[in-house]
Order: C-alpha cells, then sequence, then structure tokens
C-alpha cells in the first residue's frame, strides 16, 4: 500500500504529540479552552472514544465485509468522554488510554488490502472511501491539535519543557543516574544487556533514562531512573509514557515494572499510568543488594512487581 505508511505515520506522530502533555500542569489540562467548552483533559480523552469507535464499528465489521453504516453514534461516545473526565479520571489515566486505542486502531488499519483503499462506505446519507475515512481521523486530530496548542500559546502556565528522548545503547547511558533508581551495579547490567535504551535531556542535560528489555511472547520489563534535581517535574511521568508507547509501536501485549516496597511516589505514579500491582518478591532487597537501602524512613525489603496488558 503506497500510501499507507504516510497515514500510518501521520496516526503515530499524533501518539507522540499526545504523550507528552503529560507534562502540562493540573491547571491549564482542567481548563476550558474556551468559555462553555472542553478541557485539554476532555478533548485528549475523547481521542480514545474516536479511535475505539472508528475501529470497533468501522473498520473491524468492513474487514468483515461490511459496507453501510448508521451515522451520529459520536454524540454519545463524547458525552460520556466528558463525563468520565469530570468524574475524575486522572491525566496519566487518559493518555495511556489514548495511546493504546492509537495503537489498537493502527494494527485493524495495517490488516487492509491494498485494494480495500477505494472501496466505498455508506455512512447514513455519505459514501465515501476508505482512504477518506482514515483522512478524516487524521483531519480531526489536526484539528484538535492545534485548538489545543494555540490555547497553550496563550497560557504562559501551560507551555511545555523541551525535552528530548533518543535512543541510546547501553553504554551510552549515564551509570550516575541508572545508579540512582538501582544501587547494584550488577542488577543494572544485566537488564542492559540486550535492552533498549533511551536518554531524556533537557537543553542538553541528561535528565532521565528508561530501559525497556523484550522478555518474549509479547512482554516488555521496563526500568527507570529520573536524576535527583530533576525529580518532581514529570520527566518520570514521561518517561513511563515513552515507555508505554515504544512497546505499543513494537507490538507488546504486556509491560512489567517494578519497584520497592519503600518508593511510594513511584508505585503512585506507576498505577495512574495503569499498572496493577501483581505480585511481591518478598525480601528481594535483603538477600540480592549488598547494602541497605531506606527511602523516606522506610526499609527496602520487598521488590513489588506491577503489569499492565496492553490489548
Amino acid at each position: 500500500m503506497s500510501h499507507l505508511p504516510h497515514l500510518i505515520a501521520k496516526l503515530e506522530n499524533h501518539a507522540e504529540w499526545v504523550k507528552r502533555l503529560v507534562l502540562v500542569g493540573q491547571k491549564s489540562w482542567h481548563t476550558p479552552l474556551q468559555k462553555g467548552g472542553w478541557s485539554p483533559a476532555e478533548v485528549i480523552h475523547h481521542f480514545h472514544r474516536w479511535d475505539d469507535f472508528a475501529r470497533n464499528y468501522r473498520f473491524i465489521p468492513f474487514l468483515a465485509g461490511r459496507a453501510t453504516f448508521t451515522a451520529g453514534a459520536h454524540a454519545k461516545f463524547n458525552e460520556q468522554s466528558e463525563r468520565e473526565v469530570r468524574d475524575g479520571l486522572g491525566k496519566e489515566a487518559i493518555i495511556v488510554q489514548c495511546l493504546k486505542s492509537r495503537y489498537a486502531l493502527i494494527e485493524t488499519v495495517e490488516k487492509l488490502r491494498e485494494e480495500a483503499w477505494e472501496q466505498t462506505l455508506t455512512i447514513g446519507d455519505h459514501d465515501l472511501s476508505i482512504h477518506t475515512y482514515l483522512q478524516g481521523v487524521i483531519e480531526h486530530d489536526r484539528h484538535h491539535r492545534e485548538q489545543i496548542e494555540q490555547f497553550f500559546s496563550l497560557e504562559q502556565q501551560g507551555k511545555l519543557p523541551m525535552v528530548n528522548i533518543t535512543e541510546r545503547c547501553g553504554e551510552e547511558l549515564p551509570m550516575n543516574l541508572l545508579l540512582l533508581a538501582d544501587p547494584e551495579q550488577a542488577m543494572i547490567e544485566r537488564y542492559l544487556s540486550g535492552g533498549l535504551g533511551f536518554l531524556a535531556e533537557v537543553e542538553g542535560t541528561p535528565v532521565g533514562v528508561i530501559v525497556l528489555k523484550d522478555k518474549g511472547q509479547g512482554l516488555f520489563e521496563v526500568n527507570i531512573a529520573v536524576a535527583e534535581q530533576e525529580q518532581g517535574k514529570g520527566y518520570g511521568k514521561l518517561l513511563l509514557l515513552h515507555g508505554i508507547h515504544v512497546a505499543l509501536k513494537r507490538g507488546a501485549d504486556r509491560i512489567e515494572i517494578g519497584t520497592g516496597n519503600s518508593s511510594i511516589g513511584q508505585l503512585a505514579l506507576y498505577q495512574r499510568c495503569g499498572f496493577s500491582i501483581t505480585a511481591v518478591d518478598k525480601d528481594f532487597f535483603t538477600k540480592h543488594y549488598r547494602e541497605p537501602i531506606v527511602e523516606q524512613g522506610i526499609r527496602c525489603e520487598h521488590m513489588i512487581r506491577l503489569a499492565q496488558d496492553l490489548k
């Protein structure tokens, strides 16, 4: 499909942009873009609903041989998006749902045969090709992105720091950063071996790292570290969402992460980003680490393992 890579790239670029909105402050995230209108939170959450709708009620039925659809169903899931945000759905959860829905849509679109792209869909009284319908999804992305970016240009507090995240091999990642999250170098070298590393920098200064390791059978494992002086600025959230994004792009089914029982902030962040506790590896740190670890007055003894399904 000669036009497919270009369209897929646009769908993926939208996911990249959405991911970086995790750095937006809470006030800007929940401020209406215009009087009586939606906030960025509500706009981003409705992308998730739109992608789910396009996949489940347009592309999947089309792949099964259906070509005629009713119109007007979008009002229901727009209302649902608004209600869920106002009921307290968190920023990280909204963005993760958006990423998952976008890559589920991409995976379905990639199943279309070349000849299907100009076949006709009938939606209500309108006839259009699959190609035109997908271009409509991309135009919908662009329209709302421009709305939000214009809003942030007027909101000084909403401007995002320029964080550059680049892929690096293991030996290029700063060991001093990795040791902040895991003081046992032997453990670090174990997950760096065969891992996929990324370095986050702000104006050339390293602020954090993330390493993903493909464990096979659709499972990815993640390790994150953020520079001490840069903690609390959202870089850990961005790196974690970047890890989820990379895993989705590589077709992962599940992603796992672990942290100590004393890492209260990390446990909260991981759960806000959609991870659930799956196991407790008792006495992991006392068995495998030579020196005791203490955080916030709490002895780190047990490994808390968390995971989330990506499909």
